[in-house]
C-alpha cells in the first residue's frame, strides 16, 4: 500500500534527497529499503504534479518549473528502475558444512606428510 500523504518529517527528508546532485541521489537510493523507495516515489510524483501546475502559472515559478521538470522526471525514472531491479541475494562462498570438512582435510594431509618424512 502506498501512503497518500507523508509526514512532514518524511517530506523534508525526501525533498533533501531529491535536491541532492544526481550521482549522490543514485548512491543513496541504491541503499534504500523498499518502503522508503515507495515513499520517495510518492514524493517525487507529488513534486512533479506541482511543477506541472507551476508551469502554467506566472512569474518566477513558471520559469523554475521548466528547469525542475526534467530533473524530477529523471529522478523518478531512477527510483522506478531501482524498484523494478531484482534484489540480489548475498552469495556464500563457503557453506558451513563444507568448511568443516575442508579444515580437517589439510590437517590429515599434514599428518601424512610428517609420517612420510619421519619414515
Amino acid at each position: 500500500m502506498t501512503p497518500r500523504t507523508l509526514s512532514a518529517r518524511d517530506r523534508q527528508r525526501f525533498d533533501a534527497l531529491i535536491d541532492r546532485p544526481l550521482r549522490a541521489f543514485r548512491a543513496d537510493i541504491a541503499q534504500m529499503i523498499d518502503s522508503d523507495l515507495v515513499g520517495l516515489r510518492t514524493r517525487l510524483e507529488a513534486r512533479l504534479v506541482g511543477a506541472q501546475f507551476s508551469r502554467g502559472a506566472h512569474g518566477l515559478a513558471r520559469h523554475l518549473a521548466g528547469q525542475e521538470l526534467p530533473l524530477l522526471e529523471r529522478r523518478l525514472a531512477l527510483v522506478i528502475a531501482q524498484q523494478v531491479r531484482p534484489q540480489l541475494r548475498q552469495l556464500r562462498l563457503v557453506e558451513p558444512d563444507g568448511r568443516a570438512n575442508s579444515i580437517s582435510a589439510p590437517a590429515t594431509l599434514l599428518d601424512e606428510l610428517d609420517e612420510q618424512r619421519a619414515a
